[in-house]
């Protein structure tokens, strides 16, 4: 991959430094500048028609936890389950966000917790997935 310096403008360099400070950046794993930046270039070239992936790829489960990558904020995310409905997100801080959506809808995942004795309702995962989906749409309409 080629890398090149590229200049910013400063009041678009202050607008994501006031971000990257809000809770919102964190909720989202925006860590830093560059997160913020690339995410807008996936963004305008998603619109444009120039750039296409999918978001979620599952890595690993183990005993207590899936790893997946999150190709939205370029992060690997480990979700993790405690019998009988408790999951936790690493990268939002929180049990019900896309990255436990993500995880309870895979097939695989959703068996071996239930064979270990947890809680899945598959009602509030729907709802929770056209929630996410909503989102989706609403961040492509606004960018």
């Amino acid at each position: 991959m080629v890398s090149e310096k590229i200049r910013i403008d400063s009041n678009l360099l202050r607008s994501i430094d006031m971000y990257l400070e809000s809770s919102l950046a964190k909720s989202k794993g925006f860590r830093n500048r560059r997160d913020v930046i690339e995410e807008a270039i996936r963004r305008f070239l998603e619109n444009e028609g120039f750039w296409s992936t999918q978001r979620f790829k599952h890595i690993n489960m183990y005993r207590d936890h899936v790893i997946i990558m999150d190709k939205l904020i370029n992060r690997v995310v480990t979700v993790y389950f405690k019998p009988p409905n408790k999951t936790y997100c690493d990268a939002c801080s929180t049990g019900d966000c896309e990255h436990v959506v993500y995880a309870l809808t895979m097939s695989k995942v959703s068996k071996i917790l239930k064979g270990k004795g947890f809680k899945i309702d598959n009602e509030q995962i729907e709802n929770n997935l056209e929630e996410f989906m909503l989102k989706l749409s609403s961040r492509r309409i606004h960018t």
